[in-house]
């Protein structure tokens, strides 16, 4: 009778391990895809707001006779600001993948 009842622990407890580690490959998964989509969406991000703060930075001085020292830093503070919304955006869906 133990015997049987041995077989019967183990397995279910294999059972219960693979379904665990299916589990885990699917999380893992989304979290690698939702990860390599923002290591994407942040360079294509930089680089265009690298082109928009020259832009802007051009903008101010020559519109506004703004010293360049002043407009490259309302630039500076806006690309901080887009910053941090993108890091809470992400830290978000981080938060999401833990549950």
């Amino acid at each position: 009778m133990n015997s049987l009842t041995e077989k019967i622990l183990n397995y279910l407890k294999k059972q219960i391990l693979n379904i665990l580690i299916i589990n885990l490959k699917r999380k893992l998964k989304g979290l690698i895809k939702t990860a390599i989509l923002s290591v994407i969406s942040y360079t294509i991000i930089v680089i265009g707001l690298i082109f928009i703060c020259l832009g802007i930075v051009k903008y101010l001085s020559e519109v506004f006779h703004l010293p360049l020292w002043l407009s490259l830093s309302i630039s500076g503070i806006i690309l901080l600001l887009i910053g941090f919304t993108l890091l809470l955006i992400i830290y978000s869906k981080l938060r999401f993948w833990k549950k």
